[in-house]
């Protein structure tokens, strides 16, 4: 499940990303202000097709990150002693993204009316990839608007954005499940991740600097497994892959 759950990620990321291709860029992000300082913009996608089912991510104006990952209580419950968690209890981190990936987000709400529009298609019935929702929130204004798929093409850029955060938080969570309780199955996950990044479908990465660190020096950890996380670290900026993240996770 977990593998087809990436492919429809992909799918959807890819389809969101070829779409913002030659489309002008939307005006800069709101100056500083009383609103500003209290910007903040939340992504949630629910899709029972999914691996985690549902998941959020929230960014504010200062670049600050909260991501989340809730398993369906059934799955959670009859997974077995294998699945990354055995309890329906969220999964949550908090981290820092960089200011390009922040202003572009920002950007991009704005050019979107902060979201006090509707962009869901309606023209005919498309494949079922998850229910998106925006929301925005300042000290003056509020928007939410949901959708599935979108003939919009800013707002299509936005999801991609913000799934392929999610997509490499979600692959942090999973390495380190593996590097605890099945070492072996670390390098196949790193294998993937490195087909998904030179794809262009995973965000963030020196956001989890510290995961691919603590791998890339454990002994216990195969040596191509190790290799693999190095990798990682080393294709990021110097400043960035030595970065600690903004919090801890909660599980």
């Amino acid at each position: 499940m977990f593998r087809s759950s990436l492919v429809v990620a992909a799918v959807v990321i890819c389809a969101g990303l070829a779409a913002a291709q030659g489309t002008p860029a939307p005006p800069p992000p709101p100056g500083p202000g009383p609103a500003a300082q209290t910007a903040s913009i939340s992504f949630l996608l629910e899709s029972a097709h999914r691996d985690p089912p549902r998941i959020s991510l929230t960014i504010d104006l200062l670049g600050h990150a909260t991501y989340v990952a809730e398993e369906a209580p059934t799955e959670a419950a009859s997974a077995g002693p294998s699945a990354p968690s055995a309890s329906a209890a969220p999964y949550r981190v908090l981290f820092d993204i960089a200011p390009n990936t922040r202003d572009r987000i920002f950007a991009l709400a704005q050019a979107l009316d902060y979201f006090s529009r509707d962009f869901e298609f309606r023209k005919h019935r498309v494949a079922d990839t998850g229910l998106r929702t925006f929301r925005y929130r300042d000290a003056v204004r509020q928007g939410t608007t949901a959708f599935h798929w979108s003939e919009n093409k800013l707002i299509e850029e936005l999801a991609g954005i913000f799934e392929s955060i999610a997509l490499t938080q979600d692959y942090a969570r999973r390495l380190t499940y593996l590097r605890k309780y099945d070492k072996l199955g670390l390098d196949a996950n790193l294998k993937r991740m490195e087909e998904l990044e030179h794809a262009g479908f995973l965000g963030e990465i020196q956001a989890i600097a510290p995961t691919l660190r603590q791998i890339a020096a454990d002994p216990t950890v195969m040596h191509v497994a190790r290799e693999r996380a190095q990798r990682f670290l080393d294709r990021l900026p110097p400043a960035e892959a030595l970065a600690s993240p903004a919090g801890e996770s909660s599980r």
